[in-house]
């Protein structure tokens, strides 16, 4: 995985919140947050998202987990006018490196 986080300084700290909150929220299940997408490939645009893969131990049921985050994502487009788009995955589906989207995040994807 890359190494180098966004430099944009809004998107490093609704990174830096985002990260917290997280810990916060899922504590001991949460095993990785993933950043890909533009912002991870340094193409970003001033109106590009913020793609986070949220690796959990399971269970995941991604429409929950969409539901328990729906805060989090609204409190940053409000604050920083950013949107934030999550992918909840589980250890298992994170590891299963057959599927093009996971290959993706193993190669482009930066871990905070």
């Amino acid at each position: 995985m890359p190494a180098a986080l966004p430099s944009n300084p809004t998107v490093r700290t609704v990174l830096r919140e985002a990260r917290t909150a997280l810990h916060n929220l899922y504590g001991d299940r949460l095993k990785r947050i993933v950043v890909f997408g533009s912002q991870a490939r340094g193409d970003a645009h001033a109106d590009s998202d913020i793609d986070l893969a949220i690796v959990l131990m399971p269970p995941v049921d991604a429409y929950a987990e969409s539901q328990r985050t729906s805060d989090l994502v609204v409190n940053m487009a409000i604050r920083y006018g950013v949107a934030l788009s999550m992918l909840h995955l589980s250890t298992k589906e994170f590891a299963n490196t057959q599927h093009a989207l996971i290959r993706t995040l193993h190669e482009e994807g930066i871990t905070l």
